[in-house]
């Protein structure tokens, strides 16, 4: 194979992107060069998601566009969730496909392409001012609709030398904004010795390194913690800004989702992160049409939802996943009632975050450059939003703003789930 250049395509969520980072590393420190045109490449390669039937499709579809458009003599391997979970249906499936591998064969991939091996993992880092930290694989929880297990194993939490290792090497590259992520943050260091555990780790990253802002992804409600919101209160550079997915209200639906709360911790959270935080934001997603719920357990959830008024929320439904517990559940929902109560809760939420976003008029927050649109446009993100899950703020500034810094932008108008603002020279 005489293979120079690398194009990589990855889908699903933060902590594949990071796999597919350390993927791309190692492949630079082998001598070949990254290109952002599919058409340039020697190499293509399909980082998979397989969490729900939905990421399968797509996962599949952007597979084919790949052998599609690459050009006749490249070679193409797919790797992620997809392979790790199909790997020999794949393989008589999709003849085209050079290779397929597994999670974390990273030093596979190296021998198919006879490239030297690397005896320390290496990290792509593209120059983005944003980058995320996956502290931890896999997941113990065993949520009766969830696939995660399955696909990526029980938790296993990475060394804290190894995260501050990673956490230096971005600051070094100039990340301003670190996003710690996990299937659920607080279960980090469960698995290791001398009382190592979120509390100790998130404190340290605070206190050791000068991101500019510190992000949470994601908090099972039932680890968060008088300890952990201390911890945040106590550093400035950690946002307050707490995704916490819920999945439900209904005590009934919780249990059956095999989740360890209940509506009334659910809402004594909510108030209690409010009241200690008086700029927090709170985001969570649900899961609409769970096998057995009502139309009454429906309507409860509704009811729930509008008196939490979450911030940011997503509303998703029921995935029916092979091998997990609710599979077998009955009944069942139909998947028209699912897509009726999905655009239901979106509504609502709608609404919701209208009036949310008015909050922001007339105030000045610091704002990520992230992208120049063109001359005296650009596009941001102020605190209270997370990258391409959340709301973005265009700015305009009779000033040239830099990507990657930080500007004080005065929001002026919404535009839907976006911001407005003007660059305030007046800030101090």
């Amino acid at each position: 194979m005489d293979i120079k250049t690398v194009y990589m395509l990855s889908l699903g969520c933060d902590k594949n992107t990071v796999d597919a980072q350390f993927i791309l590393g190692d492949l630079v420190s082998a001598g070949l060069s990254v290109t952002d045109n599919i058409e340039d490449a020697d190499l293509v390669i399909v980082n998979t998601c397989s969490f729900i039937e939905e990421a399968r499709k797509e996962s599949i579809e952007a597979i084919f566009d790949c052998i599609n458009q690459k050009k006749e003599e490249a070679t193409i391997i797919v790797t992620g969730c997809l392979a790790q979970q199909y790997k020999d249906e794949l393989i008589e499936e999709i003849p085209e496909i050079d290779g397929f591998f597994k999670l974390n064969e990273q030093n596979e991939i190296l021998n198919f392409l006879n490239l030297k091996q690397n005896s320390l993992p290496n990290r792509y880092i593209s120059g983005q001012p944003t980058a995320y930290l996956k502290i931890s694989e896999g997941c113990n929880r065993n949520c009766t609709y969830c696939s995660i297990p399955l696909i990526r194993g029980k938790h296993k939490s990475i060394l804290p030398e190894i995260l501050f290792k990673q956490a230096q090497t971005l600051e070094d590259n100039g990340v301003k904004e670190l996003i710690l992520v996990a299937q659920d943050l607080t279960q980090y260091g469960t698995d290791l010795d001398n009382n190592i555990n979120f509390n100790y780790l998130l404190n340290e990253l605070a206190s050791r390194f000068n991101f500019k802002w510190i992000r949470l992804l994601y908090l099972y409600p039932e680890g968060i913690n008088n300890e952990l919101i201390q911890i945040i209160k106590s550093h400035s550079n950690i946002i307050p800004y707490f995704d916490i997915p819920i999945q439900h209200t209904v005590d009934r639906i919780l249990k059956k989702m095999n989740r360890f709360i209940t509506k009334d911790q659910i809402k004594d959270l909510v108030k209690k992160l409010r009241e200690e935080f008086n700029n927090s934001v709170i985001r969570s997603t649900v899961i609409v049409g769970f096998p057995t719920e009502t139309e009454e357990e429906f309507e409860e959830l509704k009811r729930d939802l509008q008196e939490l008024k979450f911030d940011r929320l997503g509303a998703f439904s029921y995935s029916r996943e092979e091998k997990t517990k609710a599979y077998e559940m009955q009944p069942q929902i139909n998947e028209n009632i699912k897509i009726k109560r999905v655009n239901e809760i979106n509504q609502i939420q709608n609404e919701l975050m209208s009036q949310r976003n008015q909050e922001f008029i007339n105030n000045t927050y610091d704002c990520l450059i992230e992208e120049e649109i063109d001359k005296n446009n650009y596009i941001g993100r102020i605190y209270s939003d997370a990258p391409d899950i959340d709301s973005i703020t265009y700015i305009n500034s009779s000033k040239e703003l830099a990507v990657g810094t930080f500007v004080p932008v005065k929001i002026r108008e919404t535009l839907n789930y976006d911001l407005l603002g003007d660059l305030d020279e007046f800030a101090k």
